[in-house]
């Protein structure tokens, strides 16, 4: 896995305001928004930059919330989300995500580098 080190930011000048970079912490198993980016903020109408994940939903979702985040720690691993948008009372939208982990040491998962799509749901007739 590479580290955060290893990124880049200016390679991915077009695609900065899509990103979202989570710390992972353990034990207990806990994540922090490093940093949301921009369009990701303006498609929520929130910036939750600096805030844990558990302080921002509510315990009836969160385990849903972040079960892909808690699956790439474990399988150290990437994985492609894709759903409905959680909490935003924005009910009309919907995401897909990629989920690469990053890892300081080479063998845990410190970070998660997030590449964010959230669109408009497309009616069906």
């Amino acid at each position: 896995m590479p580290a955060r080190a290893d990124i880049d930011p200016l390679e991915m000048r077009e695609q900065l305001g899509w990103l979202i970079l989570t710390e992972v912490f353990s034990p207990p198993l806990r994540f922090r928004y490093r940093l949301v980016g921009s369009a990701v903020t303006a498609e929520l109408g929130r910036d939750s930059t600096g805030k844990y994940l558990d302080e921002i939903y509510p315990a009836s979702i969160y385990k849903d919330v972040v079960s892909s985040f808690s699956w790439v720690v474990s399988n150290r691993r990437p994985l492609r989300v894709v759903g409905d948008l959680w909490s935003t009372k924005r009910h009309w939208l919907y995401f897909e995500s990629l989920d690469l982990p990053l890892s300081q040491n080479g063998v845990d998962v410190n970070m998660i580098l997030t590449r964010a799509v959230i669109q408009k749901r497309n009616s069906v007739s």
